[in-house]
């Protein structure tokens, strides 16, 4: 031992290195901080091997692509699929990567679901065939309609009443031309049946000079 309670480095590195203790665990059995056996780690010169415990947990793991994939499905964070698999959260996050499902994750947890954490697709599909007003299931599930419906679509729930997009389609120059120069934008609108967008669009695409 040298200075106090501090291992020799064969010692310290035996424990670290070869029986994988970790810092915690080293710390424990000297009775000192966590940061005070990384202190002697770095004294020494030993290098960090965290990665090997974390590679060998991620070789043993059972976790199979089917079942995170399933979890990730349903909304769960890692650290709550952490939790409901008894895995640590760093290999969760490593799996999603190796699986793939990164992308996932991000989209389900992305901007777009801001507003809470987007419910499984049984509760959404319960609520939402439950014939309560959209307004009231807003307020149950905490978010925004936009919101709502994003993740209507991203289940794949077919929305309720849900109407049909109706394309507008472009008239002739010549006849658009004509209109343009005796009528307003919002009698444009209403002519064609569709929004001053569209009509600033068309006016674009013809090059007519704006009024």
């Amino acid at each position: 031992m040298l200075e106090g309670n501090r291992p020799a480095k064969e010692v310290l590195e035996d424990l670290y290195a070869n029986k994988f203790m970790t810092l915690q665990q080293i710390g424990d059995k000297y009775g000192v901080s966590r940061q005070r056996v990384l202190q002697w780690l770095n004294y020494y010169e030993i290098e960090r091997v965290h990665n090997r415990n974390f590679d060998r947990a991620l070789k043993n793991t059972k976790i199979k692509k089917s079942e995170l994939a399933k979890l990730v499905k349903e909304g769960l964070s890692t650290k709550q699929i952490s939790k409901q698999v008894g895995e640590r959260k760093d290999i969760i996050e490593a799996l999603l990567a190796k699986y793939a499902l990164t992308e996932t994750y991000n989209q389900i947890h992305s901007v777009h679901f801001k507003y809470k954490r987007m419910p499984s697709k049984a509760k959404l599909e319960k609520l939402y065939n439950s014939k309560k007003p959209v307004h009231q299931i807003l307020k149950e599930l905490g978010c925004a309609q936009n919101t709502f419906y994003k993740w209507l679509d991203y289940y794949g729930i077919e929305r309720q009443n849900k109407p049909k997009k109706t394309v507008t389609e472009m008239p002739s120059k010549t006849a658009f031309e004509k209109d343009y120069n005796s009528m307003t934008l919002g009698e444009l609108a209403e002519k064609y049946d569709c929004g001053t967008a569209t009509i600033y669009h068309w006016i674009s695409v013809y090059q007519l000079p704006k009024k």
